[in-house]
């Protein structure tokens, strides 16, 4: 009897691996900040706004065709695992099973067009920097694709945008999940809030004072509701300069009101 389950359990082995390969080919994540349409054109009828690092499930149908400039157009129904919600996007926008999402948090990294340090080619990343893991090569080389933020959403003017797929060290690299999540929240916080203040500084009326300041509270408070012991020192430094621009406490807005009145002292003299 223990025999006949034995040789059962062996003959249904390759079953299982082939339904559970099968499961994973089907996770995706967004690249950019891009739309969930209700069409299976991806066109017409917008559904959503899907930021990155945010899971999606193929639900196993497929759209094909070509455009207007002749070029043929694959579009995917998806469905995002964190609230069901299903529609149609472009799977030119989407990567499919990353190792993991990560971030970097240390400015000035340094990335490589192959895994070596005398690499000919190499750049410097803009920290914060999010990044899907592609690839590892042991001992200490992540393959990377960085996530180039629209600038509202960039922590700093100037964000050095990095196309394609690079080599990093891995101790640059976070995979921390607390440390991703509060990142990708920190820059939706930065747009969020920048979109409200140039509504404020365009026609600084009540109402859009009404809003900048709502804004400022809800950021702040989200912000602050996901610090805690699970994230990295350098996570916690970053979040609070994100939380310095968003919300300045008051000793910082009279520095700098301070600073203004002596730059007005001095060209008066």
């Amino acid at each position: 009897m223990k025999e006949r389950k034995l040789l059962l359990a062996l003959l249904l082995l390759p079953f299982y691996f082939i339904v559970s390969c099968a499961k994973m080919d089907m996770v995706y994540y967004p690249k950019y900040i891009i739309g969930m349409y209700k069409d299976n054109k991806a066109s017409e009828t917008y559904a959503a706004t899907l930021f990155w690092g945010e899971k999606l499930e193929f639900m196993k149908e497929t759209n094909i065709y070509t455009n207007t400039e002749n070029k043929e157009v694959i579009i995917y129904k998806v469905k995002r695992l964190s609230d069901g919600l299903e529609g149609y996007v472009n799977k030119a926008y989407l990567i499919q099973n990353p190792i993991a999402p990560g971030v970097i948090l240390q400015d000035q990294a340094v990335i490589y067009d192959t895994p070596s340090v005398i690499s000919p080619k190499k750049n410097v990343v803009s920290a914060p920097a999010l990044c899907y893991v592609v690839e590892k090569k042991e001992p200490d080389w992540f393959k990377i694709e960085i996530f180039n933020p629209p600038d509202n959403y960039a922590f700093k003017a100037g964000f050095n945008k990095i196309y394609g797929q690079k080599w990093i060290q891995t101790n640059y690299v976070s995979l921390n999940k607390a440390d991703v999540n509060i990142i990708i929240a920190s820059l939706i916080a930065l747009n969020n809030f920048r979109t409200a203040k140039a509504a404020y500084d365009k026609s600084p009326n009540l109402t859009n004072e009404t809003k900048l300041n709502q804004v400022r509270q809800a950021e702040e408070q989200s912000l602050r509701s996901q610090m805690n012991a699970s994230l990295s020192s350098e996570a916690v430094s970053l979040v609070q300069q994100i939380l310095n621009i968003i919300s300045p406490q008051p000793a910082q807005e009279e520095n700098a009101e301070e600073t203004e009145d002596t730059t007005d002292s001095e060209e008066d003299l």
